[in-house]
């Protein structure tokens, strides 16, 4: 069933070569590397029983929680992988990274926050981007995709049990090769609509019966959608809704709904804060609401999150801190009233992170504990420690750096356990690096935006003061910052300061990149470093 491009097809080819074309000019390409993200399919199916309205929930001034930690074992970054959820774990399957695509399957288990690559048997899916996947009876189904040469519409099934794949032979009216569709399932059917087979897009849409094991197309009636690839979708009961796109030309921002049986389709009116048109985005229903977050709008990857109330018809923009930062073709998944986010690009890099924002119960007023410590920080009127740093005064609570540090421990209550109000000069930082070690200790957070150079001055400000919680969380924030230009820099502060996970990292990086490190007018630095050149010849060797 697979059409492979040969030279007999010239007309064929001159088209694809075009719409290639069409698509990379819309796409900011920030590297040498080109990220082909025009494959994107969302494949997501929750099934609802029932859509509650809960007035208690609320989704606005929730917090992002980034997950992954710089000791956990996570999937290799990537995009456009296919997923579903099946009892308390989320399975990714292929996507594309910068040396191809991918046939490895992944399960995250939603309890433990860990991810386990899984040993899968049988008849395999070759390598694979943008292809739809749903769950149904324990069993993740995946059609067609792309796999960098062919437009596939193949048919596997995993049983999420046994791990075993099964390729489904096509019966009945099959539909054409294709990537980036929508795709989602109710009861015994599931549908697909729409994607791009590499000549054009597509608004056609197909219905596998699970009992009857045969295709048929359905015949759509109604708003019918324009031919378009790489929406988001989501299925609430017996329809699949379907936002934005791309249709060659344009992205999109109309909103449609397919009923999965009937074939009926209805546009949807919108009002409110209506999302920009953009393609590679993610949407999940959830209670009487459409969430809809991220994707590629032609000039950035988003970060953005939306609400849809089915009731009003209203779009409304919320207000959530501490995002990720803006990407496309990510992984999007509701579990337990919380989102999941995975993966992705960010326009430079494919990304591996995972973040959860937990929808609270409004009943319960959020906790202010972290931002009531927060504001003790530089407040004289609730201090008893001054620090003196550059001609600036920083007011300060000496039972709380006290109870934080050993350091401050010693000195507050021992040395001056009889003053009343404390004076200190410091000289061995500057007033930022204070502020932010002071941030660290009333928040235990650490400020994501922190440059390297601030980074680094922690670390430095963290061994004087026997925090080794905050320089282990310096050090994870400087892994991700490790590069070509600053990897020489950043091995030789980990040896002088004992760094231990970030040395691990950079000679990691050294290693892997050193016919291009080696031309660099720093990488003379490591003359004097014996130990460090050893260690880096003994690993390639």
């Amino acid at each position: 069933m697979n059409r492979r491009l040969s030279s007999e097809q010239d007309n064929l080819r001159v088209k694809r070569a075009l719409m290639r074309q069409q698509i990379n000019q819309s796409h900011r390409v920030d590297r040498e590397f080109e990220i082909d993200e025009r494959f994107h399919s969302v494949s997501m199916y929750i099934k609802h029983d029932e859509l509650e309205i809960d007035d208690c929930e609320y989704f606005d001034q929730q917090t992002w929680e980034r997950l992954d930690r710089f000791d956990q074992v996570v999937p290799n970054q990537r995009n456009n992988c296919s997923w579903v959820t099946y009892e308390d774990f989320l399975y990714i399957f292929g996507g594309f990274t910068f040396n191809g695509r991918l046939d490895d399957v992944h399960r995250y288990s939603f309890s433990s926050n860990q991810w386990q690559r899984l040993n899968t048997s049988g008849q395999k899916p070759s390598a694979r981007e943008n292809n739809g996947a749903i769950q149904y009876k324990g069993h993740m189904y995946v059609f067609g995709g792309c796999d960098g040469l062919l437009w596939l519409n193949d048919f596997y099934s995993l049983n999420l049990k046994t791990l075993q794949w099964k390729k489904i032979e096509p019966t009945g009216q099959c539909p054409s090769e294709r990537f980036g569709i929508a795709c989602g399932a109710y009861q015994t059917k599931m549908l697909i609509f729409g994607g791009c087979d590499g000549s054009h897009y597509l608004n056609d849409a197909y219905v596998w019966d699970f009992e009857e094991q045969v295709w048929n197309k359905l015949q759509l009636i109604g708003d019918i959608p324009s031919a378009r690839s790489c929406p988001s979708f989501s299925t609430f009961n017996n329809q699949i809704y379907i936002f934005g796109g791309f249709d060659g030309v344009n992205r999109l921002n109309d909103f449609y709904k397919i009923n999965i049986f009937t074939g009926k389709v209805k546009r949807i009116s919108q009002h409110g804060t209506i999302p920009c048109p953009r393609y590679f985005h993610t949407s999940e229903v959830y209670q009487n609401k459409l969430l809809l977050f991220g994707g590629f709008n032609g000039q950035a990857r988003l970060n953005d999150l939306y609400e849809f109330e089915f009731g009003s018809k209203t779009w409304k923009k919320l207000e959530v801190h501490e995002p990720p930062k803006g990407r496309s073709s990510m992984v999007f998944q509701l579990y337990n009233d919380s989102l999941y986010v995975f993966g992705g690009y960010d326009g430079d890099e494919l990304l591996s992170d995972i973040y959860k924002l937990e929808f609270k119960n409004a009943q319960v007023p959020r906790s202010s504990f972290i931002q009531d410590l927060r504001s003790l920080i530089n407040n004289p009127q609730m201090s008893d420690v001054v620090f003196i740093v550059e001609d600036h005064q920083i007011y300060a609570n000496r039972c709380i750096l006290g109870a934080r540090s050993e350091h401050f421990q010693t000195l507050f209550f021992e040395e001056f356990r009889d003053k009343e109000q404390i004076y200190i000069e410091i000289t061995e930082c500057c007033h930022q690096t204070l502020m932010d070690m002071l941030q660290y200790i009333y928040t235990d957070q650490l400020d994501s935006c922190l440059n390297t150079t601030r980074l680094l001055s922690l670390i430095i400000l963290s061994d004087q003061y026997l925090m080794q919680r905050l320089k282990y969380l310096c050090e994870e924030q400087l892994i991700r910052k490790i590069n070509c230009n600053n990897v020489i820099e950043l091995i030789l502060f980990s040896k002088k300061y004992n760094c231990r996970l970030l040395r691990i990292q950079t000679m990691k990086q050294l290693v892997d990149n050193i016919s291009t490190i080696k031309r660099r007018k720093d990488f003379i630095k490591l003359a004097q470093e014996p130990e460090i050149l050893l260690e880096i010849i003994q690993k390639k060797c």
